[in-house]
């Protein structure tokens, strides 16, 4: 492992080298363009995380295609997505990500995606299920024989 490697490119590859071997092999060799890889950090929207799929949205698309009398591959091409993967969109064994569900709406002028709402569930007594757990029944039967035996 290299520490703090200086990226070298040589023959349209770029190369990890360490500082000391940097300057000393690659000057008669090759133009060498010497840089520093830039950090890339990927950033997830925030509205990404606001939308949701609607029910039965494979339905929706495919209904809206037909109407508009087109191809899956026509289609598919518009989108950028290949012809197997409309069809699984479609047949709902895949999700589109919000992107392409945003392509969906806007070629075929549908509605797929619908705003998610946070909600906020307090955990108060009065709200939580005070229906008896399996383990409470158990014991409520075994007092029972006890409280009987003695009778």
């Amino acid at each position: 492992m290299i520490d703090d490697p200086i990226w070298v490119t040589i023959g349209g590859r770029t190369i990890p080298v360490c500082r000391r071997c940097s300057p000393k092999r690659f000057r008669r060799k090759a133009t060498v363009k010497m840089h520093k890889p830039k950090p890339t950090v990927k950033k997830r929207k925030p509205e990404e995380e606001d939308y949701a799929l609607v029910y039965g949205y494979g339905k929706i698309i495919k209904n809206a295609r037909e109407r508009l009398k087109l191809k899956r591959e026509v289609l598919a091409t518009k989108l950028g997505i290949k012809r197997s993967h409309l069809e699984n969109i479609e047949l709902e064994r895949i999700k589109p990500d919000i992107a392409l569900a945003k392509k969906f709406e806007r070629l075929l002028g549908i509605r797929i995606l619908e705003k998610t709402e946070e909600t906020v569930v307090s955990a108060t007594p009065q709200s939580l299920d005070t229906s008896l757990t399996l383990g409470e029944v158990i014991k409520l039967k075994k007092k029972g024989k006890k409280s009987q035996s003695k009778i």
